[in-house]
């Protein structure tokens, strides 16, 4: 729930699309967003073969569906404009900030829970450090 609100503050969208048909399409997006799902998952889901090859890519004629296009995490990140800090002028973010974030969200959104950033972890980050004194500034009169 954090990264996922996380992203939403940045991007002011959701990261994944709320009007999906079915847990399918659902799951296809969370795929198509964080990459595959690890074994023994991706076995057990009945409908991967509908949606991709069994390396993960997705398969051709799925693609040629506009709806289904495929938007890793870190060309959705590359998408965000403007920081939720900017005052006045929308303030770009810098490769540096969409740096720091991307690696934030990579480590939140691992499938497998040990495999995720503890909460003490992620107060370590560089870029969380940078955004928390930044953060301050804006703050301060």
């Amino acid at each position: 729930a954090f990264a996922y609100t996380v992203f939403a503050i940045f991007d002011n969208t959701a990261l994944f699309a709320s009007n999906m048909p079915n847990a399918d399409d659902v799951l296809a997006e969370i795929v198509d967003t964080l990459g595959r799902l690890p074994e023994p998952w991706w076995q057990k889901w009945n409908y991967s073969g509908e949606f991709y090859e069994e390396d993960g890519r997705k398969k051709t004629e799925v693609l040629m569906e506009d709806y289904q296009k495929v938007r890793p995490l870190a060309v959705r990140i590359r998408q965000i404009r403007s920081s939720p800090l900017a005052t006045g002028d929308v303030e770009q973010l810098s490769e540096e900030d969409l740096g720091g974030l991307q690696e934030l969200l990579e480590h939140c959104f691992r499938y497998k829970p040990e495999d995720r950033v503890t909460a003490d972890n992620i107060l370590k980050l560089d870029w969380i450090q940078k955004l928390s004194v930044d953060m301050l500034n804006v703050l301060e009169p």
